[in-house]
């Protein structure tokens, strides 16, 4: 269990870690709902941005960050599989055997892991 990196606290020396707990805490909140508002690539890009500046600011090293994604790597993609083959969306993009790929599937599916990285990612460092 110590391997865990996710939700884990390191202390540092970093503006983030020397601000109001309250604020964090705010901050959190509306990170959390701007994540679930279907915002589109590119309001999830603006928010990926926010979330790379405050994890320099808070002075965590990209490898702790790659420790916390590692549990959730399996289960990302296994979503990636299942909505690949499952979703008929779009134009068909590849074929294998009998399976058809969608480009809605793909699309979706960048989407659906593109919101669940944010979350975890979110959950880190705030």
């Amino acid at each position: 269990m110590n391997n865990i990196a996710l939700g884990k606290y390191i202390p540092l020396n970093s503006f983030v870690h020397r601000l109001d707990p309250r604020t964090k805490i705010v901050a959190m909140m509306i990170l959390l709902v701007a994540i679930f508002i279907p915002v589109g690539f590119l309001g999830y890009g603006i928010i990926g941005v926010f979330l790379l500046i405050s994890l320099i600011l808070s002075k965590l090293s990209f490898s702790f960050v790659w420790k916390s994604f590692k549990p959730s790597l399996f289960m990302l993609v296994f979503l990636l599989v299942i909505n690949i083959f499952i979703i008929k969306t779009g134009d068909i993009w590849l074929t294998i055997g009998t399976f058809n790929i969608y480009s809605g599937a793909i699309i979706q599916t960048i989407y659906i892991v593109l919101r669940l990285l944010l979350m975890i990612e979110k959950k880190k460092h705030l």
